[in-house]
């Protein structure tokens, strides 16, 4: 065990008075652990630290540190874990000397300002296993080459979210790397796919690579997780799948790839028997859904919204995928066809169907599976119970539904957001909805909904966006509790519906009603307020004139003051009259 002065297990703050590091911190040369951890300390780091040579444990996270790091700091040659992140006012480069470090295992820099490049020298660190540079301000190449001297030992590296240029770095045996959000900009090279043949995780989201999706990213055997999010990537999806060997194959799990400019058709990916992440929304895909894709049993969260796909998608080809908790099938021009053999939101937490063909009436298989009539009441109440199995998102809007909407969804009591909005739904809100304790979002609009709106919904203080416009409401609008947060906008488009927020009078808003008497609680408090006043005329109205009828000196000198203030007022009107011409 460290001989330690550990802030954050044994409160050791003592040591230090004020909001800076003294620089008396060097003379405890036999320290070996400190960890001054989220104290807040400003100022800059004194390089007085370089003096600790038996240091093996630093941690300076989580303060207001400024300034430069200390090139001092390279002279901790026993330091084996090294952590400034979260130092958001730190400038300057990174101190080369860093690359002296040579027994450092672990070194964490997020969270900075640092600018600059990423010295060579930190490749000189043999025995690092954990490299963290996100989110500072690095820019120009990543120097590290393959054959550099911890190509064998580093484990994870993050250099997300910079301003790093070069894509023509040769690696190392890494398990994770993280390049996203920075400008890489040339394709990457196939020796990429040969010197990173232990890659487990890889994560190239939000750069301007211009390319295919690497065919060789299927050659490396242990990937389990892509993501390449918003990266430039086109071509068809069947090059990637077709022209890998996907020696992988039972062990991918993640394959992310939206908001590029990807095309095709959808290839069958049922060789991937652990996929369990699918995301290809927001590209160019074409052609019909692949029966296969219900082969893939293990999958939880499947997008394919915003593409070209058309055709036909029945229930049944989904009935394998028991453990699907999102699904997002927006805007294509699929016609989708679930019957009642197939009831996602008992699993489902966020449901997606806008702009797809669902048919004429409210789908039977949501209204069914929500009164629980099929699945069986102690089914329906692990849904109702359990918050790990609410649904969380429904986005049926731009479909032609019709018929009302089901009062049931006043059980989904997890949900966050419901939209319904331009379909041809009926009749009137359910007032169940206002049981959503949940609900952020709420968009009825563009249907054929009737009657009030109901005040339950003033409960749901969480609502940020809700909009009933374009219906048929009529009435006042319950104008209390949260619904007060909400313009006109909310409520626009509804002939009959009047109120505070439209600036439009309610047949008999003008009528004067009489004031009723005080019941309940309210009574109490006038009758008490009544009596005190009474009582006060009473004791104030005697206690003066009881006193001058019953004591003769005070009704003596009253009824003096009263001759006085005669006498005078009968001269005053005298001399006023005298000096009328």
């Amino acid at each position: 065990m460290y001989p330690f002065l550990d802030s954050t297990r044994h409160h050791n703050t003592n040591a230090f008075s004020g909001n800076h590091i003294p620089e008396h911190i060097g003379s405890f040369q036999n320290l070996r652990y400190l960890n001054l951890s989220g104290l807040d300390f400003v100022g800059g780091i004194p390089y007085e630290l370089g003096n600790l040579s038996k240091l093996e444990y630093l941690d300076l996270s989580g303060n207001c540190f400024d300034g430069t790091i200390p090139s001092q700091l390279g002279k901790l040659t026993s330091l084996k874990y090294l952590d400034l992140s979260d130092n958001h006012y730190f400038d300057g480069e990174i101190p080369y000397q860093l690359g002296n470090l040579s027994q450092l295992r672990y070194l964490d820099l997020e969270e900075t300002s640092l600018s600059g490049t990423i010295p060579y020298q930190i490749g000189n660190l043999s025995l690092l296993r954990y490299l963290d540079l996100d989110q500072t301000s690095l820019s120009g190449a990543i120097p590290f080459q393959s054959g550099s001297n911890f190509s064998t030992s580093l484990s994870i590296l993050d250099l997300s979210d910079n301003m790093l240029t070069s894509s023509t770095f040769q690696l190392f045996n890494l398990h994770s790397l993280d390049l996203s959000e920075n400008l890489l900009e040339a394709p990457i090279p196939d020796e990429f796919g040969k010197v990173m043949n232990s890659l487990e995780v890889l994560f190239l989201d939000s750069n301007t690579l211009h390319s295919e999706i690497p065919a060789f990213l299927g050659n490396i055997c242990t990937l389990q997780e892509l993501h390449m999010d918003n990266s430039g990537l086109c071509g068809e999806i069947s090059t990637f799948t077709q022209n890998s060997s996907w020696c992988n194959r039972h062990v991918f799990q993640i394959l992310s790839l939206p908001n590029n400019r990807i095309t095709g058709v959808l290839p069958d990916l049922s060789i991937f028997t652990s996929l369990r992440f699918l995301d290809l929304s927001n590209n160019q895909l074409t052609g019909e859904i692949p029966k296969s894709i219900g082969l893939l049993c293990e999958l939880q969260y499947l997008h394919l919204d915003g593409n070209y796909l058309e055709g036909d998608i029945i229930g049944s080809h989904l009935t394998n995928l028991s453990k699907l908790e999102d699904l997002h099938f927006s805007d294509n021009s699929l016609s989708l066809k679930f019957g009642t053999t197939w009831l996602p939101p008992f699993q489902i937490f966020n449901l997606g169907l806008a702009s797809c063909n669902l048919g004429s009436s409210f789908p039977s298989w949501l209204q069914t599976q929500l009164n629980g009539s099929d699945a069986g009441i102690d089914d329906f109440e692990c849904v109702l119970l359990n918050p790990e199995n609410l649904v969380k998102s429904i986005d049926l809007s731009s479909n032609d539904l019709t018929g009302e909407v089901p009062k049931e969804v006043g059980y989904l009591r997890g949900l966050v957001s419901l939209n319904l909005s331009r379909n041809n739904l009926n009749g009137e809100i359910p007032p169940g909805i206002g049981n959503l304790n949940s609900l952020d979002f709420l968009d009825l609009s563009r249907n054929h909904l009737s009657g009030k709106i109901p005040s339950t919904l003033s409960k749901i203080d969480g609502l940020g966006k809700l909009d009933l416009s374009n219906n048929d409401l009529s009435g006042k609008i319950p104008w209390e509790g949260h619904l007060q947060t909400f313009d006109a906008s909310s409520f626009e488009e509804n002939a009959d519906l009047c109120g505070e927020p439209l600036n439009k009078s309610c047949p008999g808003d003008d009528i004067m009603l009489k004031p009723q008497r005080p019941t309940g609680d309210d009574s109490v408090f006038y009758e008490a307020l009544y009596m005190s006043m009474g009582l006060g005329f009473f004791a104030g109205f005697w206690g003066l004139l009881g006193s001058l009828l019953l004591w003769q000196p005070w009704r003596i000198a009253y009824v003096r003051f009263l001759n006085r203030l005669t006498d005078n007022t009968f001269v005053m009107i005298g001399v006023n009259i005298g000096k009328v011409p």
